[in-house]
């Protein structure tokens, strides 16, 4: 029965998941492009920096749901018994590979962000500086889309 129950989760649950990701993506998108508007939308940087952040949008909810919706198929259908015991046998391999790519999707936000804005690399180095290297400075930069701590070098 609790592999029944399972099979019954699995997929709800992604959805629910899938569909809180791209409400609170929409909610960031919205409150970034009310920020630009009211600073100055004329600028073509705002307007090329609010592109870059929805396509850096589109690309970490198309590679969740890139990764996750095989492995959340396959795994329903292990557990409502879809499949045959000599299908399952054939699947083990896949499903096998399908976990992986589901549980590598939880490290790849840490390299898109990176990748994609250099705002998030300024200030996860300004996280990762050693405290007797650098310090953080009390003020704020204020840029197009955020504003993040900045580090400065001890002489």
């Amino acid at each position: 029965m609790e592999t029944r129950i399972m099979g019954y989760t699995f997929l709800p649950l992604f959805l629910v998941v899938m569909i809180i990701i791209i409400a609170l993506y929409i909610q960031i998108l919205w409150t970034v492009r009310k920020q630009l508007d009211q600073h100055n939308s004329n600028n073509s940087t705002n307007l090329q920096n609010n592109i870059k952040l929805i396509k850096t949008a589109v690309l970490v909810i198309g590679l969740f749901i890139v990764c996750w919706a095989p492995f959340v198929v396959l795994a329903s259908g292990f557990a409502l018994n879809l499949f045959s015991t000599n299908q399952k046998q054939n699947m083990i391999i896949p499903y096998m590979v399908l976990v992986h790519i589901a549980v590598m999707n939880s490290g790849m936000n840490f390299i898109i962000y990176p990748v994609r804005s250099k705002d998030f690399r300024d200030g996860l180095k300004t996280v990762l500086c050693c405290k007797e290297r650098c310090t953080v400075t009390p003020s704020l930069v204020k840029g197009p889309t955020t504003g993040i701590a900045t580090a400065t070098q001890r002489d």
